[in-house]
């Protein structure tokens, strides 16, 4: 993903934020440690002293004086792990604490762009505020169930309500996000227009952004926009299409279904970015309005073959909850 010079200014700023913070915090460890036991200090500065002899007796080549001051400073070592010891700590207790072990809030590992950093570019680039308050009215806690029929059984849902249907549905929906950790399955939420199913998405995005996972929401047609202009060369960068979508912890794709675009371009497009997530371990969650037949029919067999073994289904029913509440 290309960033502009503002954004990656602002991914720089904050690493080098987490890292003053890592360091002053590990400073004011180390002067509270120092007080509480000035020893330590002290053999600190002996031991610089003593490394610092041994450079010169090394070059001199005086091979005693340099046994004599290797002894001398491990003994040093040894007593101040032993008033470590007594304080039940480790000498990593002085060390900076960066919230990414791998980078230590670089944003880069010896031989590659940090996992951490690739986040924030995603936060940068589709920084997306309309979501989070998206998630501040649509979330777990104001999601009702009222507006399901709960007195009609339903043939095509095994004689459960409406009502039964979205109870269910709600309850996958939570321990989703419960088990977002260790199992990153794919969601498809199927049913007609206004029964839920983009509240309840919005819902999950909500808790695991709460939680701090990245969580990238775009609606089809953008999807498909986005593809169409990295493929007809109509925006800068030469990345491939699922490189752009392939870094969140999460991608919700809302209203599949309903873009206008090329079939054969939005089926190969479709099926290599759910299968580079489902190989990465990344969660993937669509809405639609479609069927699995009608699916199958716009997107090829090998796209419905990867939902069926990859993802779940959500099965959504009811009257048009959007419509009804316009109607009150």
């Amino acid at each position: 993903m290309k960033l502009t010079r503002a954004q990656s200014d602002t991914i720089d700023r904050i690493y080098q934020e987490r890292r003053r913070l890592a360091r002053e915090e590990a400073r004011e460890r180390r002067d509270a440690f120092y007080q509480e036991n000035p020893r330590a200090e002290e053999l600190d500065r002996e031991i610089v002293q003593i490394s610092g002899e041994l450079i010169m007796t090394a070059l001199d080549g005086d091979a005693t004086r340099t046994d004599f001051l290797k002894a001398r400073r491990r003994a040093l070592i040894q007593e101040k792990k032993a008033l470590f010891s007594a304080a039940g700590l480790t000498e990593k207790y002085l060390e900076p604490r960066y919230l990414c072990p791998h980078c230590q809030d670089t944003g880069w590992t010896p031989d590659r762009e940090c996992s951490c950093r690739r986040k924030l570019v995603i936060e940068q680039f589709y920084s997306d505020s309309v979501l989070w308050r998206r998630a501040a009215r649509e979330n777990f806690d104001t999601f009702s169930l009222d507006w399901y029929d709960n007195e009609k059984k339903l043939k095509a849902f095994q004689g459960r309500t409406c009502r039964e249907v979205m109870e269910e549905n709600l309850r996958a929906a939570k321990n989703y996000v419960a088990g977002f950790d260790t199992r990153r399955d794919g969601v498809l939420m199927t049913g007609p227009v206004g029964t839920g199913k983009t509240f309840l998405c919005n819902c999950i995005a909500g808790a695991l952004l709460q939680a701090g996972r990245s969580v990238l929401y775009v609606s089809a047609q953008e999807l498909f926009d986005r593809i169409e202009a990295v493929t007809f060369d109509r925006e800068d960068g030469d990345e491939a299409v699922t490189e752009q979508f392939a870094e969140a912890d999460l991608l919700i794709i809302d209203d599949l279904g309903t873009e206008f675009t090329s079939k054969k371009l939005a089926a190969n497009a479709l099926f290599t970015i759910l299968n580079e997530r489902i190989i990465g371990n990344r969660g993937t969650l669509i809405s639609t309005n479609l069927d699995l037949d009608a699916l199958a029919e716009r997107y090829s067999e090998p796209v419905i073959s990867r939902v069926i073994g990859e993802f779940r289904i959500m099965r959504f029913t009811g009257r048009d909850i959007r419509l009804a509440r316009r109607l009150q």
